[in-house]
C-alpha cells in the first residue's frame, strides 16, 4: 500500500472511530488525540476537524443538552475550537517529544492527551461562556465543565498511551508522519 492510499485509509478509520466513540463522550476525543501523537500536523488537524463536525451532526441528530442546542445555534462553536486541539495537542507533542528521553514517550503521548483534552474543555467551555451564556444559566455551570473537564483528561491520559504504542507496534509499523 502507497503512503497515499494508508493516509486515507488511516483518516478513514479515525473518523469512523470518532463517529462510533461520540456516543462515549468521555473517550469521544480519543481518535483524535492517537492521531496528534502518531501523525503529523496535516492529519491532526483533520482528525480534530472531523470531531468537531462529528459534535455538530450529533448536537443536531440528538439535542439532549443545552451545549448540544448551543452547537445547533452556533454550528461553528463545536468545530473550531476543536480544530484548536488538533494544533495545540500536536504541537505540544512535537515539543515534549524533544523533551522527553524515547524511553519515557509514554509520559509524552500521557501528557498530549491531558493538554488536548484540557484545550478541548477550555475553548469549548470559554466559547459558551462568550457566546451562549444563557446556556450556563440553563444547567451547565463552570464547576461542572472543570469536574467533566478534570475527568475527560484523566481517562484520555490513562487511554490514549496504550492505544498509540499497541497500534505503532502492530499496525503503522514504520509509517508514522
Amino acid at each position: 500500500m502507497n503512503i497515499k492510499t494508508r493516509k486515507i485509509v488511516i483518516g478513514a478509520v479515525v473518523i469512523a472511530l470518532t463517529v462510533v466513540l461520540g456516543w462515549m463522550p468521555v473517550v469521544f476525543l480519543v481518535p483524535t488525540l492517537f492521531a496528534c501523537c502518531a501523525f503529523g500536523m496535516g492529519m491532526s488537524v483533520f482528525a480534530s476537524t472531523a470531531f468537531g463536525v462529528v459534535s455538530l451532526i450529533y448536537a443536531v441528530a440528538v439535542p439532549a443538552s443545552p451545549v448540544a442546542v448551543a452547537f445547533v445555534g452556533n454550528p461553528w462553536m463545536p468545530i473550531v475550537p476543536r480544530i484548536l486541539v488538533g494544533f495545540v495537542a500536536h504541537g505540544f507533542f512535537v515539543v515534549i517529544s524533544k523533551i522527553i528521553s524515547e524511553k519515557r514517550k509514554w509520559l509524552a503521548v500521557a501528557l498530549t492527551a491531558i493538554v488536548g483534552s484540557l484545550t478541548n474543555t477550555l475553548s469549548v467551555g470559554a466559547c459558551l461562556l462568550i457566546f451562549e451564556p444563557s446556556v450556563v444559566v440553563k444547567g451547565i455551570s463552570v464547576g461542572y465543565l472543570a469536574i467533566m473537564g478534570c475527568i475527560e483528561a484523566v481517562v484520555n491520559a490513562a487511554v490514549v498511551p496504550p492505544v498509540y504504542f499497541m497500534t505503532k507496534k502492530y499496525a503503522l509499523g514504520v509509517y508514522s508522519k
